[in-house]
């Protein structure tokens, strides 16, 4: 891509958004990837009854009938409204985005020269007929806070106008906004990592490993080893375990348009689970 500028400084900062991988398009995919996994081994939601009386529900807010399709259109629609949107002008950013307590003199200039940088890339690829989540990747979302609630309102009602079920809207739209933030670490990992397979095969070991270990320990309390703190150790992990994910095949992405994005080429369900395997 041609540099708008010739300043070193600018440039350098420059050179690290184009090197800040994977970009949008491919990010979107791995986070695509892992809610359709998801959505495959979710739980339905079951009411309970007892002699006629409704007991109440399991997963009654978390539960969604969202179609492998309608997760792809809430992916395309993502992507569409990220390259549309119109990036404000520094003075209008500024009010928006005002310095924080937390953050120190340097860290806001580093702040405002990123946002420069992204603001004269981002109208230099729009100008040449590219789509922006083709050429950035995390660091611009950051830069330009252009994942804001009101993005997120904007893309809703564009979603939910297309009748796409609005727990599966709002739990891809949230889950997306932790990915980008970090405040989902296990997901946020495996979307912005620059090899999603590798990734996900390294996560399926530290999984095997976590269940064997806790395996052995059951094995030592039924023997009478070390009771309470076993226990302990046990129960600590048992609560902390996130969901096992299912390895999908990663395929290149051809466009922002997710078009050619397959889920039926990964491994079956007892391939990932290492507990099917006993």
């Amino acid at each position: 891509m041609a540099k708008p500028t010739n300043d070193g400084l600018f440039d350098q900062r420059a050179a690290s958004f184009q090197s800040d991988t994977p970009f949008l398009s491919e990010a979107m995919k791995s986070y695509l990837t892992i809610q359709m996994a998801q959505e495959l081994t979710r739980v339905p939601e079951v009411t309970h009854m007892r002699n006629g009386k409704n007991l109440g529900t399991t997963n009654p807010s978390s539960y969604s009938n969202t179609t492998q399709e309608e997760l792809l259109c809430c992916a395309r629609v993502i992507l569409k409204h990220i390259n549309t949107y119109q990036i404000p002008s520094e003075s209008e950013w500024a009010l928006q985005f005002p310095q924080r307590e937390d953050e120190g003199g340097l860290d806001r200039i580093e702040s405002v020269t990123d946002f420069r940088v992204a603001r004269a890339l981002s109208a230099h690829v729009t100008k040449s007929g590219g789509k922006l989540t083709k050429f950035f990747g995390q660091r611009y979302l950051k830069a330009t806070h252009c994942w804001t609630k009101e993005l997120q309102d904007i893309i809703r009602a564009d979603l939910i106008g297309q009748r796409i079920d609005e727990v599966g809207v709002d739990a891809f739209l949230d889950g997306w906004a932790k990915a980008v933030s970090g405040e989902d670490k296990d997901i946020s990992e495996l979307v912005w990592s620059k090899n999603f397979n590798a990734a996900l095969a390294t996560r399926r070991l530290e999984r095997e490993k976590e269940i064997k270990e806790r395996t052995e320990r059951l094995t030592k309390l039924e023997e009478g080893g070390d009771s309470m703190e076993a226990v302990k150790s046990m129960l600590q992990g048992s609560a902390s375990e996130p969901p096992i994910e299912v390895p999908i095949e990663n395929e290149p992405l051809q466009d922002d348009s997710l078009s050619n994005f397959s889920f039926s080429n990964g491994p079956t369900m007892a391939d990932s689970n290492p507990k099917s395997k006993n």
